[in-house]
């Protein structure tokens, strides 16, 4: 699916524009009784959400992603700024009037959405929970969100896995998601890069990155051109790996960006990603693994 923002006049290109490529592909896995992955993939904006909360729970809150998402950034050109913070303001507090308890329905979500900033064609990175953004750049592949797990939290204290084995059962317990009881307070973690001609972004729920290593990630992202393609062969590997979540992948290939500048290629515009660390951590969980950290010191581990 080719789409482009180029406003034209008199039929002269724009000064500011991109075209881009994307494709879609999702599975409920060999395990789940259904999806309750949710996604949209229409220019500008390209969002996975991956809902939680048994009883089709999950697919009501991730669905309400999308809806929330979709409505607040209209379709087909550039998204204005103030248009982005609406939306994710919006699906924040449309999440947590789904629960405020634990075991609420709840979501991920993690996304891209085309803007511009400095007369530049720029791509705007968000991301809460444990869905992730990558992207492929002439040979490599760049982690670009930071996932929200007590897992991260762990490994950014100094926490590994083989010599903490009580790192691995973490892997999965998020620290920050939509609804899921956790309110409307926290904060979308955001990143603003230039949009460069050649790169591929790819979205993925947990489905994907749990069960296939960055390494495969990489090989079908370099190696399969079609956008739908690489897509489903990344779905397909995941359900080969073990299918044992829903999966769903985006990718999308930026064909064309201008105008382009070498400078900008590497230049962050803006950046709020939520590093984690011991003063962004809520104080109870922080305690609770420096005091994990201060017992394998005291035993001499």
């Amino acid at each position: 699916m080719f789409l482009n923002a180029n406003a034209t006049t008199d039929g002269e290109k724009s000064p500011c524009g991109v075209t881009v490529a994307s494709g879609v592909s999702t599975d409920q896995g060999l395990v789940r009784r259904g999806n309750e992955d949710s996604y949209i993939a229409r220019f500008p904006l390209f969002v996975v959400a991956d809902g939680m909360g048994g009883h089709r729970a999950g697919e009501v809150a991730s669905a309400k992603v999308i809806e929330e998402m979709s409505t607040h950034i209209p379709h087909g050109g550039f998204a204005d700024s103030s248009d982005v913070l609406a939306a994710l303001y919006y699906t924040t507090r449309s999440l947590s009037e789904l629960g405020r308890s634990e075991g609420a329905p709840g979501s991920t979500m993690t996304g891209i959405v085309f803007s511009t900033h400095a007369e530049l064609p720029c791509v705007r990175i968000f991301n809460i929970g444990d869905s992730r953004v990558y992207r492929y750049r002439s040979g490599e592949l760049t982690q670009l969100t930071v996932d929200h797990t007590e897992y991260q939290e762990l490994c950014a204290l100094g926490f590994v896995e083989s010599v903490f084995p009580e790192v691995m059962p973490r892997k999965h317990v998020l620290t920050k998601a939509l609804g899921a009881g956790f309110g409307a307070s926290f904060a979308i973690d955001q990143l603003t890069l230039p949009a460069v001609t050649g790169d591929r972004y790819l979205l993925c729920s947990d489905g994907l990155h749990g069960e296939v290593s960055d390494e495969v990630i990489m090989h079908i992202l370099a190696g399969v051109q079609e956008p739908q393609e690489a897509a489903q062969c990344l779905v397909k590997s995941a359900i080969e790996a073990g299918g044992r979540d829903n999966v769903t992948v985006v990718v999308v290939d930026v064909c064309e960006a201008w105008p382009s500048s070498s400078s900008a290629e590497e230049m962050v515009i803006d950046a709020d990603l939520g590093i984690v660390d011991g003063d962004t951590l809520p104080e109870d969980r922080a305690a609770r693994w420096r005091t994990l950290v201060q017992m394998h010191e005291d035993n001499g581990m």
